[in-house]
């Protein structure tokens, strides 16, 4: 037999023994991951998964509790109408309008001459806009000061409110009456939506 051929058939048989392991490709399927918008291997793909499932348990954990947090908001205001905090803001007296977020601030009391000018504040204390509506025109003789078995009508106003208050946001309100008898050291204040009780009349 000759000696070429033996060479050659040697030679076709040990030469894929001889290519390097590291040679050898290998290509995990790549899957596409919507929350990062790239290819990730087979490996990753379920640690991938775990975290964009507990990402969106967070996310939704954080949303129940903005919402029960809203929720007792609401209870506080239905049991109380100054359950956010109504003793914050500065003036006379201050209370809540019930069923809403807006706290209610006698700010100044003011007599001249004949006349007492009364001055409020309205301020949205919630987390998401609230409606003010005080439209004393609407139903006659429902703003009045009362002092004592006697009822002084509204001589003057700013008119009717009507307005979307955003979070945080104030509205003034102003009103004059006849002044009150002299001697007078306390009076009610009675306007749509909310009233004014024991008062401190301050003359000078």
């Amino acid at each position: 037999m000759s000696r070429t051929p033996l060479f050659l058939m040697v030679s076709l048989l040990t030469i894929p023994c001889l290519q390097h392991p590291a040679r050898a490709q290998v290509n995990p399927p790549h899957f596409f991951n919507p929350a990062t918008g790239e290819l990730i291997e087979q490996p990753y793909v379920n640690r991938n998964q775990y975290m964009v499932r507990d990402r969106r348990l967070r996310e939704q954990s954080l949303a129940d509790e903005r919402q029960q947090n809203r929720r007792r908001q609401e209870l506080a205001y239905a049991a109380d109408a100054c359950g956010l905090g109504c003793d914050l803001h500065e003036g006379l007296q201050v209370q809540g309008i019930p069923g809403t977020f807006v706290s209610a601030v006698l700010y100044k009391a003011r007599i001249e001459g004949d006349d007492l000018t009364l001055q409020l504040r309205f301020f949205n204390d919630g987390v998401v806009p609230a409606r003010l509506t005080m439209d004393p025109s609407a139903a006659p003789g429902s703003s009045f000061v009362q002092v004592g078995q006697e009822r002084l009508q509204e001589t003057e106003s700013k008119g009717a409110i009507d307005e979307v208050l955003e979070p945080g946001e104030i509205e003034s309100w102003w009103a004059r009456f006849p002044a009150p008898p002299s001697g007078a050291t306390t009076f009610d204040l009675h306007v749509p939506a909310v009233t004014f009780r024991d008062v401190p009349l301050d003359d000078e």
